[in-house]
């Protein structure tokens, strides 16, 4: 499962910086939001482990497209005077959340 979503998260990325480009920054975070919310929902109905594979790898290319597009638009909405600070804080929580759901996943899972 995680190679599947690091590969397809490359595709959403990439895809999101071309698409935000073209049409802005909104449209593309809600489908990609969309695309996430949708396939989230069906990979916990996924009759086995390929199907339930293909629709995380699918929805990680939704994942991939938030990343790219939520930080240039928080930027764009801070003060200038904390965008920097914000901007390495948002980083920081990310990681120790992270870091949080590895641990969580390591205590739940048997």
């Amino acid at each position: 499962v995680f190679a599947a979503t690091c590969v397809t998260n490359v595709v959403g990325e990439i895809s999101a910086g071309y698409v935000a480009d073209r049409y802005g920054r909104i449209w593309p975070y809600a489908i990609f939001l969309a695309i996430i919310a949708f396939l989230v929902v069906a990979s916990a109905f996924a009759p086995n482990f390929i199907i339930f594979v293909i629709l995380r790898g699918l929805a990680s290319i939704g994942v991939g497209g938030i990343s790219v597009l939520i930080h240039p638009t928080l930027i764009e909405f801070l003060p200038v005077k904390n965008r920097g600070k914000i901007t390495v804080l948002t980083g920081v929580i990310q990681a120790i959340g992270s870091c949080m759901v590895g641990g969580l996943a390591w205590w739940l899972v048997p």
